[in-house]
């Protein structure tokens, strides 16, 4: 814990030819006292922000799975207990288990084994990845006024943005690649509702 202080971002080349950013967040610890939340709210902002959580787990630590549960408890102290994750379970190397790639009834991947230290199951994180990502993502074109330029930061930090141009003089016009309730959830997090909203405005992107 606290080996991370800071975000640390990366572009992330999927499988499919995309991109997208990865944040390294801080460290969560259990029973996390209020006043150390608000002191990293900033850092904690990537989670709530992000449109997949990758949660990594030390495999190898017979204690993972009470953790599991205290970074959980953390993510709904802060609100982003409702963005969709990933298992990530590093370390196989040391159980001497092959990487593989647990899914649910649906078949979307939850849970991806690997080993960081050799590379191992790394294509299968990929992979997985790209599916959580792409599977419900549309194109879509946000119009942001002048005076909403966090939104615009926010949608670059955590979305594929594909386009951008300046809109009637008034703000920014994007077209970015996402779920849509992702994006709603970058406006909300502005102060504000999703959809149109104090000029904010969210369409579908046209042909």
């Amino acid at each position: 814990m606290f080996a991370t202080l800071d975000p640390t971002f990366r572009r992330l080349s999927l499988p499919s030819g995309a991109s997208t950013v990865v944040a390294d967040t801080v460290g969560f610890v259990s029973r996390l006292p209020h006043d150390l939340i608000a002191a990293f709210e900033a850092t904690l902002e990537e989670s709530r922000l992000a449109q997949l959580l990758l949660h990594v787990v030390d495999a190898s630590d017979p204690e993972h799975a009470e953790k599991v549960e205290q970074v959980m408890e953390v993510l709904e102290r802060i609100g982003a207990h409702q963005v969709p994750w990933l298992e990530v379970y590093n370390k196989v190397d040391r159980l001497a288990l092959a990487p593989r790639v647990d899914v649910d009834e649906t078949g979307v991947p939850v849970r991806v084994w690997v080993s960081a230290v050799s590379g191992a199951g790394i294509d299968l994180l990929r992979q997985a990845i790209a599916h959580r990502l792409q599977g419900n993502a549309i194109v879509m074109q946000v119009m942001v006024p002048w005076h909403h330029a966090p939104v615009r930061a926010a949608l670059y930090q955590s979305v594929d943005v594909l386009s951008e141009d300046v809109y009637e003089g008034r703000g920014w016009r994007l077209h970015v690649q996402a779920t849509r309730s992702h994006i709603e959830r970058i406006i909300a997090d502005d102060g504000h509702d999703a959809g149109q909203v104090d000029g904010v405005q969210v369409a579908l992107a046209s042909a």
